[in-house]
């Protein structure tokens, strides 16, 4: 494939990749907002406590993906990598994780007694194993699904995944809310656990000879060498994986940090500002994990202009889309919580506030993450995020002896999470010597700056209940416009305004 094609299909693997990413995340948003009200209704709260549970087997199981998804991104880009190696690492992984979830579905058989003395036996017309079991094999199949959804990012077909993702999604809801209706709750949901899975799988995986051809004549390496294999792998995916335990812990870790100084409400307030923030963030940022091939791709063939290019382009977006959606949240947060829940507990506007903060200042990493990933510096990325980490757990002394608040604990978090980006931005100028050109010169500045002041005076008139004043209507004003003004050159045709931005009239 000449590279004029080839750029030709990263550019519309961004774009539709970016697109299509909103909608994989509102999709389950709806569902759930269906789903939940139906499941109350038609059964107990006691059933979704339990489905919580089990479902959350889906998370844990995730663990063992230790870099092996990341890696074959990574390896199906570069040149130097044979279809034998690439193969073996491919059934490597895929092996690993058949042998993983074989063994918990045996570890679940054995205690499915145990189990079963935990819950009624009017709330299942199956045995509760079968149900977990339904739930394991759903994960080992997401589980293989990554390792597709990795060769298909590779080839820049990543936006496949993405409405692969989105039509996975009428599989899961449609047989959950029909068991809730029809009294079978759980194995409705289990069925729609399993059935999306499968569908997310099988089209995923047929449409690999279509961008991939080696994969359809790909030979089957032996048993042994696979296992021989998995030991070199881990080694391989270790900081990958240092980064997942890392995102896993984190956040569990700060619910125990605020139960032992809020108590049992101050997690619940927690919980609640981190999930309302962070969907916003997902929505925004949800269609850019096509960053991590794109630039795996502009590295391998030294394209650096091509990249700081491509991650200047995404910087200004999540400035001014990301910039707008918690601003508007900042604004109008007292009003959402109050429609939402009618009864607002103390603390959650601030938290929330405090959160939203934090979730913009994340959004700005998104493109020199994926930098760090695509450049082989995991290492460094693993270590940035695990200094966030270990502040928090540092942080738990003294937040149980002060008693600290929830939005004070959310404000520890939010600054000592400050740390993690200067690093990241530290080694990617170090390394790469790119970071200023992607985010200097005057445009992109300017738009952070009023995006900033526009978030905080948000901010601080709903903490004080006034009235918005006439400059902080005069900054908004700014801010919206100037962000309005680049997502039309951005997403438009208007190439003569890109050089304002700092981008080549011909950038696509």
């Amino acid at each position: 494939m000449s590279d004029e094609k080839t750029y030709w299909r990263l550019n519309r693997d961004v774009k539709l990749s970016v697109l299509l990413g909103p909608f994989r995340i509102l999709m389950p948003v709806i569902g759930y907002a269906v789903l939940y009200p139906l499941l109350l209704k038609y059964s107990s709260l006691k059933v979704v406590g339990v489905w919580s549970l089990i479902s959350s087997l889906v998370a844990v199981t995730s663990i063992g993906d230790i870099g092996f998804s990341q890696l074959l991104t990574r390896d199906a880009i570069d040149r130097r990598v044979t279809s034998e190696a690439l193969w073996l690492d491919y059934y490597t992984a895929s092996r690993f994780y058949l042998l993983l979830i074989g063994f918990l579905s045996v570890c679940v058989l054995f205690l499915s007694i145990a189990f079963d003395s935990y819950l009624a036996t009017n709330e299942t017309a199956v045995p509760l194993a079968l149900i977990i079991v339904m739930v394991v094999v759903s994960a080992g199949l997401q589980l293989i699904n990554k390792l597709d959804s990795a060769i298909l990012a590779a080839k820049h077909d990543y936006y496949t995944v993405q409405y692969v993702g989105i039509l996975a999604q009428f599989f899961l809801f449609i047989p959950a809310i029909l068991g809730v209706v029809g009294g079978i709750p759980l194995e409705g949901l289990a069925c729609g656990t399993l059935l999306s899975s499968a569908f997310s799988w099988y089209f995923v995986r047929r449409r690999l000879p279509g961008v991939f051809p080696e994969f359809a004549s790909r030979i089957a390496p032996a048993w042994s060498e696979t296992l021989r294999h998995t030991r070199v792998q881990m080694i391989r995916g270790r900081h990958f994986y240092a980064i997942t335990l890392a995102v896993l812990i984190r956040l569990p870790l700060t619910r125990v940090v605020v139960g032992g100084s809020a108590g049992l409400e101050g997690i619940a307030i927690f919980d609640i500002a981190m999930r309302v923030t962070q969907s916003i963030r997902d929505v925004v940022a949800s269609g850019l994990g096509v960053l991590f091939p794109a630039f795996n791709k502009l590295f391998r063939d030294a394209d650096v202009d091509k990249l700081v290019h491509l991650a200047r382009r995404s910087s200004m977006a999540l400035i001014a889309i990301g910039g707008l959606s918690l601003t508007g949240f900042a604004l109008l947060a007292d009003w959402f919580y109050e429609l939402w829940l009618g009864d607002v507990p103390a603390f959650l506007v601030v938290t929330s506030l405090v959160l939203a903060g934090w979730q913009l200042i994340a959004l700005l990493n998104v493109p020199f993450w994926f930098i760090l990933l695509a450049s082989e510096e995991e290492r460094m990325a693993s270590i940035s995020i695990w200094c966030h980490t270990i502040l928090i757990l540092l942080a738990a002394p003294l937040a149980y002896k002060l008693q600290a608040s929830v939005d004070q604990v959310a404000m520890y978090w939010a600054v000592s999470s400050l740390l993690t980006q200067a690093l990241i931005y530290y080694h990617v100028q170090r390394k790469q010597k790119i970071f200023w050109r992607i985010a200097g010169g005057l445009f992109p500045p300017a738009l952070l700056v009023f995006t900033s002041f526009g978030f905080v005076f948000s901010s601080l008139t709903t903490y004080s209940g006034e009235p918005l004043g006439a400059y902080i209507v005069v900054t908004l004003m700014l801010q919206f416009a100037l962000s309005i003004f680049v997502v039309s050159v951005l997403f438009t045709k208007r190439n003569r305004w890109l050089p304002l931005l700092g981008l080549p009239s011909s950038s696509t």
